[in-house]
C-alpha cells in the first residue's frame, strides 16, 4: 500500500484505490481496487457510462463471433448427433 500511496502522490489523478475491509473472514480480510483513471482508452461498442451503442459494425461482430463459437464447439459439451 505503500508503493501505491507514492505513486498516487507523485502521479495525482492516475490512479483510485478502494480498500474494503471484510471483518468476518479470519485470513485475507481485505480487498484493495484499483482503477486506472488515466490513459483512458475510448470503448468501440459503448459510450459515456458504458451505455452500449446498438450498431451494425457491433451486430456484424457479434454474428462473426457467433458464427466461430459455433464451428468450435467446447470441450466436454454434448454431441447432437
Amino acid at each position: 500500500m505503500r508503493y501505491i500511496r507514492e505513486f498516487q502522490r507523485r502521479h495525482p489523478a492516475e490512479l483510485e484505490t478502494v480498500s474494503l475491509l471484510e471483518s468476518h473472514k479470519l485470513m485475507q480480510n481485505s480487498i484493495t481496487i484499483l482503477r486506472r483513471t488515466a490513459g483512458v482508452r475510448e470503448r468501440r461498442y459503448a459510450g459515456h457510462g458504458g451505455q452500449i451503442r446498438y450498431t451494425q459494425e457491433l451486430h456484424d461482430a457479434a454474428r462473426r463471433q457467433a458464427a466461430q463459437e459455433s464451428a468450435c464447439p467446447a470441450i466436454g459439451t454434448p454431441n447432437s448427433s
